[in-house]
């Protein structure tokens, strides 16, 4: 986008973007505020008289969504300065009452003289944008998580099964799966009862996820049937983490009215072929 060095007739410019539903602000090389829409001030919280006479912008304190706050070269604006680039941003800003708002921002350099003289914001309102992703992950998560343990559920078991068999079957990456069966895990229901049980399913889950590495995994198969997925390269390193996860089970303890409980387990497992 072009214009003349000047920025023409500032009522006139701030007549027409007060009249825009997105906000809109103009920031000169020193990153001073030269214009601040109406919906921008309704969606910061910040007026125009505020955020021209405060100076720059950091008084948003903007981040990403990992919480990072944007700033030196991983500034939007700056890149904009330096590199005429232009950007689209899904970022916070910080009301003027101190909570975090969810924007959409589009930065805009603005040419005078073969250099960028002005960079130009637009930015929306991205609260319910932000706010329907949340729910798909929430469904996501719901539909693919076994609700007693936290671990994955069979549907999502299988699932990664199926990918890892077609990352073997293209690339060769070795794998190994097991077969988790805690042993006569009925008598322990039965024993001390079904809640006492669900409890011990749900630090065994604790056990296994402390088990296995990072890239490894393990999934919730049908009641007291576990499956794990496990990076091996030769049948004794399979062998080893089968004897280390059945020996952390035999070990995993929890205390019921003054009793310690536990439970062993026979391992099923098998290198990808």
């Amino acid at each position: 986008m072009f214009v003349q060095n000047s920025l023409g007739t500032r009522e006139l410019y701030q007549t027409v973007l007060n009249h825009l539903s997105d906000g809109v602000f103009l920031v000169g090389k020193d990153q001073n505020v030269l214009v601040w829409n109406a919906a921008a001030a309704r969606i910061t919280g910040y007026s125009q008289e505020e955020m021209i006479t405060q100076g720059g912008l950091n008084i948003l304190d903007h981040i990403d969504r990992a919480g990072t706050p944007l700033a030196g070269n991983s500034c939007p604006i700056r890149i904009a300065f330096e590199h005429g680039r232009e950007s689209v941003k899904e970022l916070f800003f910080r009301h003027r009452r101190g909570y975090r708002i969810p924007v959409l921002l589009k930065i805009l350099p603005i040419y005078g003289d073969d250099a960028v003289g002005f960079v130009m914001g637009v930015f929306a309102d991205n609260s319910v944008r932000v706010q329907q992703s949340d729910i798909v992950n929430s469904l996501t998560k719901l539909v693919m998580t076994d609700q007693l343990t936290g671990l994955s559920n069979r549907r999502r078991t299988e699932t990664m099964l199926e990918s890892r068999l077609q990352e073997h079957r293209l690339s060769g990456t070795p794998f190994s799966v097991l077969f988790i069966d805690l042993d006569n895990f009925a008598d322990c229901n039965e024993q001390h009862g079904y809640e006492v049980g669900n409890r011990m399913l749900v630090t065994l889950a604790d056990a296994f996820r402390a088990a296995i590495g990072e890239t490894d995994f393990v999934g919730r198969w049908t009641g007291e049937e576990f499956v794990g997925m496990v990076a091996t390269e030769t049948a004794q390193d399979l062998k080893a983490v089968a004897e280390k996860i059945r020996a952390v089970i035999a070990r995993t303890k929890m205390e019921n009215d003054g009793q310690l409980i536990s439970v062993t387990a026979s391992i099923g497992a098998t290198m990808a072929s």
